[in-house]
């Protein structure tokens, strides 16, 4: 295996790129066409789609809050949600707005599918050539987990983006603990991994760590250690405009929610004896993600055999470091780690321990790497039995999912029906329901469906609409009497109402349905209704510009090094 890569050839990063956009397109092209499927949380992913690139569109950079949620009464969602595959899926969603729904995120999906592609090609040309590197990105792209479970049945968008930034951090962790410049791109890399999806970004650093804990054993030295760790503080430094709200601002919504008898993690442990739902669809499920997964790790078993065999003094503590991340993966998702996941509360929130299997993908993706690059270098038999065996199994794997009922053309015509009106009232997950909404039915809305944007006494005067927008509302009031006021916005502690030019008036929430309510004097003047930022963003936010000053001033330092004269 080669010490330095073999040398790129002109345009080889675009034409990497148009490859794996090319290959994403062949691989998603039912999705492009009939839409995305009907996964298990494809309502909230169009509803919030929707929502989310409509704000963007109208000039709110970060919709914390989406002003259409709920049947016109708002959600603080991306308070929460990891907002960057949104950012990504918005990008389709606002240059096909004339098309449905669904294929607009299918679009934002295949997008997501073909960049996780271009981020492992990014890891493998740092050591390996061209042809090992195109084909093991393309391997990256429909591993079993990652295409099937993750896109085709569960639509989970937060842990297909952070397919793109796994590889990214553990090419720049490599890369410090070779000496060489990395921290930049190892924080920023980092960051993007939390503000796509906290659960698996928690799972993934464990096995990172223990992935660095083995190198460090082969190398026998702690010398880039600091620099490390100073580039994964700052990358969670950089996530704080995130993750600070995300975490301090869970007593506004019921995150209890979160933690319900079927999200409880003891009962996802493999092997899965009974399921949580206790339903037919849930049994198939689990078995199906056992199946998945154990192809996997067989296919894992194949090529690391391959790359152990020929291996090379400098090149065994990296086939060491990915059995250790295969290693730690099934050992958080077999009951054997339950005495793990008890003293460690915060991995609670991850809910499912089989979500780890990312970094079985991850893992098995490497070892590909090395193994293909044994044939292309070696061309034995053996390496050559063992690629086509391991290409033979997730062959078998991928044809016997069976998910085309998925798409909207083969699915049953009234589960669709329900999808749409779900996403046109625009449903919410019941654990981002605000905390002053005492409804308790599976859509805590449905009481304020049809109600005008304001509701107040007309006898007291008129009150009109002069502004509607993300986090902003604007009322011209004419009252001849005081009158109480309600707005269809769902209360948060940050909605401010002032009188332009005056005073500011009480926000309070109404106790029947939750909603903004404001008593409001006698008087004709113009009424400010303003979601400010709470304490929780202004904190993130500061953590996030120190960071960012921080990197700046820190590249600037190191440039200025490389010019000084010796």
């Amino acid at each position: 295996m080669p010490t330095q890569v073999e040398p790129k050839f002109a345009y080889e990063p675009l034409v990497a790129a148009s490859l794996m956009l090319l290959f994403g397109a062949l691989v998603c092209a039912p999705m492009l066409w009939y839409g995305a499927s009907n996964g298990h949380s494809i309502i909230y992913n169009l509803v919030w789609l929707k929502s989310f690139a409509a704000q963007i569109g109208a000039g709110d950079w970060y919709p914390r809050w989406l002003m259409d949620m709920n049947h016109g009464a708002g959600s603080p969602a991306f308070y929460f949600y990891g907002p960057l595959p949104f950012y990504v899926a918005s990008l389709p969603a606002l240059l096909l707005g004339g098309s449905k729904l669904t294929v607009q995120l299918a679009f934002g999906e295949w997008l997501l599918i073909a960049l996780s592609g271009m981020a492992f090609y990014r890891y493998a040309r740092g050591r390996f050539d061209v042809f090992s590197s195109l084909f093991c990105a393309a391997l990256y792209m429909v591993l079993p987990y990652h295409f099937e479970i993750d896109l085709w049945r569960r639509q989970d968008i937060g842990e297909l983006a952070n397919y793109i930034w796994m590889p990214l951090v553990l090419y720049y962790t490599d890369k410090i603990f070779e000496g060489r410049e990395a921290i930049v791109g190892l924080a920023f890399s980092y960051c993007l991994l939390m503000m796509s999806h906290l659960p698996s970004a928690f799972l993934f650093s464990i096995a990172l760590g223990c992935y660095v804990a083995v190198m460090l054993w082969h190398r026998h030295s702690w010398r880039y250690v600091a620099r490390f760790a100073a580039a994964i503080s700052i990358g969670i430094a950089l996530a704080a405009v995130y993750w600070v709200p995300a975490l301090f601002s869970e007593q506004y919504v019921r995150a209890e929610k979160l933690w319900t008898p079927y999200f409880d993690f003891h009962k996802w442990f493999f092997p899965i004896n009974e399921s949580p739902h206790h339903d037919g669809d849930s049994r198939v499920f689990a078995d199906r993600l056992f199946t998945v997964i154990g192809v996997t790790t067989a296919m894992f078993a194949l090529f690391w055999l391959v790359a152990f065999r020929w291996r090379k003094k400098f090149v065994t503590k990296r086939l060491w470091g990915i059995l250790a991340l295969m290693g730690v993966a099934w050992f958080l998702m077999s009951s054997w780690s339950t005495f793990f996941w008890e003293a460690v509360p915060e991995l609670w929130k991850v809910q499912f321990p089989w979500r780890i299997a990312m970094v079985v993908d991850l893992a098995t993706a490497i070892a590909a790497l090395h193994a293909a690059h044994c044939l292309y270098v070696h061309r034995d038999r053996f390496s050559a039995f063992a690629l086509v065996a391991a290409i033979v199994l997730l062959t078998g794997c991928l044809f016997s999912a069976h998910v085309k009922h998925k798409l909207d053309a083969f699915d049953n015509a009234w589960w669709v029906v329900g999808r749409d009106n779900a996403v046109r009232n625009g449903l919410d997950a019941p654990e981002y329901t605000t905390r002053w909404n005492p409804s308790q039915s599976p859509d805590t809305s449905i009481e304020i469906a049809g109600q005008p944007q304001i509701y107040f006494d007309t006898v007291a005067g008129d009150i009109d609409v002069t502004r509607w927008s993300p986090r902003k509302i604007e009322l011209q009031v004419n009252l001849v009497e005081d009158s109480s006021v309600m707005v269809r916005q769902f209360y948060f502690p940050n909605w401010r109402a002032r009188i332009i030019h005056g005073a500011a008036v009480e926000v309070a929430p109404s106790p029947t349905n939750g909603l903004v309510t404001l008593a409001l004097p006698r008087g004709t003047y113009r009424l400010q209704l303003a979601m400010v930022p709470l304490q929780q963003e202004l904190i993130g936010s500061a953590i996030t510009a120190g960071a960012v000053a921080l990197l700046l001033a820190w590249t600037g330092w190191r440039r200025r090094g490389r010019k000084r004269p010796a």
